[in-house]
């Protein structure tokens, strides 16, 4: 009969102690991950963290609804899945779009808003007709020209969509017809003479020099046409800060030309 010593036989069944000990280890860990995975699974197809709710606010003219559904931004959709830059990165290739956000709201509601850019000036080109943004961003393009906004009589190029128009006399006609209130815009016309850039809003003829501080040159057109100056005056804004009248006769009717 074999005898095996004490202290070798104490040892032995702490080794196979402790590699049962390893072996319960290892098993509860690889059944606490099969149950992490299957929770995971679960609230993906649970019902109450699926997209329910989609809240857009802003949107009118820009393709938001389409441009969610490529997303896959949908009700149903696992909440987990929605990436908000994603949607703000799509969302601003629209050149509609100036702006835009998009939250998560746990769990199940995903809230867009949008800050949309407002069409300013119909811009004619040699491919048709282009719809400027009051920033000067080129929105639209089109055969005809569309809504009553006023017309930019300059020889210039389409630009690219949602790009800032290259031209800085066609952006700066398109920011000072953005700033001109509707009731003025409607029958307004921009164009070039003299080398210097004017417009007809109103009836009146108005200088607007060098395509420089558009907005504050529209500025300050609204506030004298609010005095009411004679029909046929000539309303210079080349200094926005010190606007004139010159009394009808004194300049020559200004016609467009095509000079650079």
């Amino acid at each position: 009969m074999t005898t095996v010593e004490p202290r070798l036989a104490r040892r032995r069944d702490a080794v196979r102690e402790s590699e049962a000990r390893h072996r319960m280890r290892r098993t509860v860990w690889l059944l606490v991950g099969v149950a992490l995975v299957g929770a995971v699974v679960w609230l993906l197809q649970a019902p109450f963290v699926r997209v329910q709710h989609i809240s857009i606010q802003g949107a009118g003219r820009s393709a938001v609804v389409p441009i969610l559904r490529e997303l896959n931004v949908v009700e149903g959709r696992p909440i987990i899945l929605i990436r908000p830059g994603r949607i703000e990165e799509a969302l601003a290739t629209d050149p509609w779009v100036r702006a835009a956000s998009a939250i998560v709201r746990y769990p199940d509601t995903v809230e867009v808003v949008v800050n949309e850019r407002r069409p300013a000036a119909w811009l004619q080109t040699s491919e048709g007709w282009t719809l400027l943004a009051g920033d000067g961003v080129a929105v639209l393009r089109a055969p005809q020209r569309g809504s009553a906004a006023p017309t930019i009589e300059l020889i210039a190029e389409p630009g690219q969509l949602g790009r800032r128009h290259p031209d800085p006399e066609v952006r700066a006609a398109a920011i000072f017809a953005g700033g001109l209130p509707s009731r003025l815009a409607r029958q307004a016309r921009i164009w070039r003479a003299r080398g210097e850039l004017w417009a007809t809003v109103a009836g009146y003829d108005v200088r607007l020099g060098s395509p420089v501080d558009p907005s504050e040159k529209a500025a300050a057109l609204v506030a004298v046409l609010d005095t009411e100056p004679d029909p046929g005056s000539v309303i210079t804004v080349i200094a926005p800060t010190r606007p004139a009248i010159s009394p009808p006769g004194t300049y020559d009717n200004p016609e467009p030309s095509v000079d650079p």
